[in-house]
């Protein structure tokens, strides 16, 4: 699958920015075009957190690897 658009406008990084800034203020859900091989499907997604960094953390009590 690939993004294709948010919101109606032409998928870029600014542009999923400023809609996931927007939602945070905002009750309407992110619209999402995907296109997979030559079907395209849109997804509403009702997220409103904002931009997320995920980063991992060791368990101690794990072994490393």
């Amino acid at each position: 699958m690939k993004l294709i658009a948010v919101n109606g406008r032409k998928y870029s990084k600014d542009i999923i920015r400023d809609a996931l800034k927007l939602g945070k203020v905002s009750s309407f859900p992110l619209d999402l075009l995907a296109a997979n091989g030559e079907f395209f499907k849109t997804y509403s997604v009702n997220y409103h957190g904002g931009e997320r960094y995920p980063y991992l953390e060791r368990i101690l009590q794990h072994p490393t690897y």
